[in-house]
């Protein structure tokens, strides 16, 4: 069972989300976790992932006793996306390779707000 996690963001913000994983899950000890951000119709993903984030490169578990992982993302990586609304997707493998979608829902990208009038 995957626990939905709705969230909205700025496109092209650094930016960081923290999901918490389908309590289906014993451990996440010795796992490893992959995010992933599609193209979706109808909150169905569709293609191959436009974005992704392993562990260690972009998320980490901040606490495997809670199940709780960090996702930071960048601005570059999802400057170059349309806004508009993307199905995502955390997976967990465990220690005996066994797959589970423990986190999914959309994400929500928001229209820069007049970017060019940065002068920072």
């Amino acid at each position: 069972m995957k626990t939905v996690q709705n969230f909205s963001m700025p496109r092209g913000d650094d930016f960081q989300v923290s999901l918490d994983i389908d309590p289906d899950v014993s451990s996440l000890v010795g796992s490893q976790v992959t995010w992933r951000v599609y193209a979706q119709d109808t909150g169905v993903a569709i293609g191959a992932p436009v974005l992704t984030k392993n562990l260690d490169q972009g998320l980490e578990i901040t606490d495997p006793t809670y199940q709780l992982i960090l996702i930071t993302l960048q601005g570059a990586d999802t400057a170059g996306l349309a806004p508009g609304n993307y199905y995502h997707e955390a997976t967990v493998y465990d220690i005996d390779g066994k797959r589970t979608s423990v986190s999914a829902g959309i994400l929500t990208l928001l229209a820069d707000v007049n970017p060019a009038a940065k002068d920072w």
